[in-house]
């Protein structure tokens, strides 16, 4: 009897470490797939700029408003370290528990529309990292928890790897001074907040806070959504702060070669010039 259960026991630590095992290995291509865009997004920053490779000091920092489960952030650093191109911190930022609600005196009119019937991804509560991974990985089960395994996933060190949980409007005004000196210029922003109000506020905070300067890349991951002059999204929030803080581009679309070199998605911007917040005069340029 003993040694039917003592079988038995094995049999299920086995197979259990078998999951384990298999989802460690596929969870990084799992993740991976979709990210082209941002694959692409790299190759045309290397092609207006190549100097960027073998940098002797990180250019700047990364940020993205929009983690879920680490896939946008491990495409960055697997891409940059392929081409040898060394940046400095990760900074990422999420609820970790889903879209918030939409806000009922809101302008924009996909937020309307959104409130109104609904969206099958991007509805209030969906895209929740925290229930994906309680799902799939039976020792997440605190934002702790969920943190380690982001690190695992993106595969940046640990020490320079950070992120901030909360809505953007309720996290963002809320972080230490301690934290914002710690974060440099970024080298490049990634907004993955999908709507105008989640690209919005994150726009004003790094403005606001010196932390886009000229020579910083930015990356929209939702424009087939609503894309540049749509009145729409991230592509409203991109022509109001350009607009409001009278910032110069420069612009690299992806030409697709299927389609006789049509211009379309990804898009990457890069800071020229732009007017500075008070105090950010000593922060003119990215190093």
């Amino acid at each position: 009897m003993h040694s039917s259960l003592a079988f038995e026991f094995i049999g299920v630590t086995m197979k259990a470490l078998f999951v384990f095992v298999v989802w460690i290995v596929a969870m990084p291509a799992k993740l991976l797939f979709g990210q082209v865009p941002r694959m692409r997004a790299v190759a045309l920053m290397l092609e207006a700029h190549p100097e960027l490779r073998n940098n002797a000091s990180p250019h700047g920092d990364i940020f993205e408003f929009g983690v879920f489960t680490g896939g946008g952030l491990r495409a960055w650093v697997d891409e940059f370290a392929k081409r040898a191109i060394k940046f400095g911190q990760l900074w990422g930022f999420d609820s970790f528990k889903g879209m918030p609600d939409v806000d009922p005196n809101t302008s924009d009119p996909e937020e309307q529309r959104i409130r109104q019937r609904g969206h099958r991804e991007v509805a209030p509560g969906q895209l929740n990292a925290m229930q994906r991974f309680r799902e799939e990985v039976a020792s997440v089960s605190s934002l702790d928890d969920l943190h380690r395994e982001l690190r695992r996933i993106i595969g940046h060190p640990w020490d320079r790897t950070h992120f901030i949980s909360g809505f953007y409007n309720e996290s963002l005004p809320r972080l230490p001074p301690e934290m914002l000196r710690r974060m440099k210029p970024a080298f490049l922003v990634d907004f993955d907040g999908d709507w105008y109000s989640s690209t919005i506020g994150p726009w004003e905070f790094l403005l606001a806070n010196c932390l886009v300067v000229p020579g910083s890349f930015v990356y929209y991951d939702d424009l087939q959504e609503c894309g540049l002059g749509s009145g729409c999204g991230e592509g409203r929030a991109h022509a109001e702060v350009t607009a409001r803080h009278h910032i110069k581009w420069e612009r690299h679309d992806w030409r697709d070669p299927r389609r006789n070199n049509r211009s379309g998605l990804p898009i990457v911007f890069r800071v020229l010039s732009l007017r500075p917040a008070p105090g950010c005069r000593r922060r003119l340029v990215l190093q």
